[in-house]
């Protein structure tokens, strides 16, 4: 086998783990699948030559040596979620905006985001995170309330008290270190999911990135159920909003790059990885709550 030859194998395995591992997360944000896969599935793939010459073995995330056999692909895409597709008759539009977002990603998130992570210590930003983690506890509330999931409903609650008495209004998290108050992320467009709507068709919004019809209706329900709304200075509003953005956006750009990169065609990519993880979210809600009961 031709050095180009293992180099292409090598590329096209890297894109498929990361577009698979981008499909597990249930989080609710677009950026959110990126951001797993650049923790999940920063990879290197290492070729070893057998008998035949082929690419016998790559080694994994966790460094561990994984065989290329029949068994492996088996149990990559033994899922209980079929791949999904999303229809996309505005495919220019979304084209268009896919690409005045990437350079507005590179060429100004970016760049503000390296300097906000560079001067602020890493405590702070976790403890800024889990402070917005919790005050966003009414959206989910509603949600896995509206989807009938009433043992998470509970079990959110149970921890927006305990991380916000204990852990001095959210910004520790002493609900870390009890699995059973672990929550799942969940939003609007997951209710709407339940509940029986579809995607409709695929769209690209400028800066805010991958959605659909239906996720984007269900975007401002979450825009109602985030207690900054209510705010009545709009500079205090603005502000939150804009710390919440600055204290995630690295993380979450480095993620989205990392796809990005590692696809042939990265809009394609992008679309896809975006369809198969809200529909893996969306298969989950459905099958745990007590909407499979009666629908």
């Amino acid at each position: 086998m031709t050095t180009a030859h293992h180099f292409s194998l090598a590329t096209a395995l890297a894109t498929l783990a990361l577009t698979l591992s981008a499909c597990t997360t249930t989080d609710p944000d677009p950026f959110v699948a990126a951001n797993h896969t650049m923790r999940l599935s920063l990879i290197s793939v290492e070729e070893a030559e057998g008998d035949t010459g082929e690419i016998d073995y790559v080694v994994d995330a966790n460094q561990e040596l994984v065989t290329l056999d029949d068994s492996f692909f088996e149990e990559e895409f033994d899922d209980d979620v079929a791949l999904v597709e999303i229809s996309d008759p505005i495919e220019p539009f979304n084209r268009a905006m896919f690409a005045f977002n990437d350079w507005t990603y590179r060429r100004i998130l970016r760049p503000v985001s390296r300097g906000y992570a560079q001067i602020m210590p890493n405590p702070m930003e976790e403890g800024i995170d889990n402070f917005f983690s919790n005050l966003l506890f009414p959206s989910r509330l509603v949600n896995h309330t509206l989807q009938a999931d009433f043992v998470r409903a509970g079990r959110e609650t149970q921890r927006f008290i305990y991380d916000s008495t204990a852990g001095l209004l959210g910004f520790m998290k002493p609900s870390a270190d009890f699995p059973e108050l672990q929550g799942t992320g969940t939003d609007t467009g997951v209710t709407l999911a339940v509940w029986g709507l579809d995607h409709g068709f695929y769209v690209v919004w400028p800066i805010l990135g991958p959605s659909s019809l239906r996720d984007s209706v269900g975007r401002v329900g979450d825009g109602f159920l985030n207690p900054t709304f209510y705010m009545q200075s709009n500079e205090a509003k603005i502000g939150l909003n804009l710390v919440s953005f600055l204290n995630s956006s690295d993380e979450l750009l480095e993620g989205y790059f990392v796809l990005k990169d590692a696809s042939l065609d990265p809009y394609i990519g992008m679309r896809d990885a975006y369809a198969q993880r809200r529909e893996q979210g969306e298969v989950s809600k459905r099958d745990q709550t007590l909407f499979r009961v009666f629908f």
